[in-house]
């Protein structure tokens, strides 16, 4: 007889495997939306069995690599803008995170990107420099800006300086960092072009 959390990791594989499937095929776009919907469509309605944000990003990856060919591509093309616009924007000291980084971004994904910001109107007044119409965002604790550039979609999160440096400084229970500056998205970028 298995033990329970023999069968509780079993679970959590179930939900994240059918999670992968509806956010690859299209059907949801997030995570914790898919793993919900995954959970109940397996008459899993327990959440604390449910599985953690590592763990469907890694069946995300996993379901990429075995079914689609184009996805390698499609995130070097996504992580390639996201590091034009961190140069554009080097003023405000951005930093890369969400799917982009983690490399599940499917095939409408946003470029997440946080910036240093005490004032606001300084990223309003550098995007409109640029050139880039934005749209005001409050979600959460923090302003953002949404807009379009190189062929994709951005939202730029200003956060005070001691949010930014916590944010600078986050890594998810592996151990992997959840921002990169525009070196080390570089560096990414470097590593997998080697590969």
């Amino acid at each position: 007889m298995r033990s329970r959390s023999t069968r509780n990791r079993h679970a959590q594989w179930q939900i994240a495997d059918r999670a992968a499937r509806l956010l690859a095929e299209g059907s949801e776009q997030e995570l914790a939306v898919a793993c919900r919907k995954a959970a109940l469509q397996l008459g899993n309605h327990d959440p604390s069995s449910w599985p953690d944000q590592a763990l469907l990003e890694q069946a995300l990856s996993q379901y990429r690599a075995l079914f689609d060919d184009e996805h390698p591509q499609r995130l070097q093309e996504l992580r390639q803008a996201a590091l034009a616009m961190m140069g554009q924007l080097q003023g405000l000291s951005p930093l890369l995170s969400g799917e982009v980084l983690s490399g599940v971004a499917g095939e409408h994904a946003c470029i997440e990107l946080l910036a240093e910001a005490e004032d606001e109107k300084r990223a309003a007044i550098l995007l409109t420099n640029l050139g880039l119409p934005f749209e005001w965002r409050q979600g959460g604790r923090f302003l953002s800006l949404a807009f379009e550039a190189y062929g994709q979609q951005f939202h730029l999160t200003l956060l005070p300086r001691g949010e930014w440096l916590k944010a600078s400084q986050r890594r998810n229970e592996h151990g992997q960092r959840l921002t990169a500056s525009s070196s080390q998205l570089a560096a990414l970028l470097e590593e997998v072009s080697a590969a």
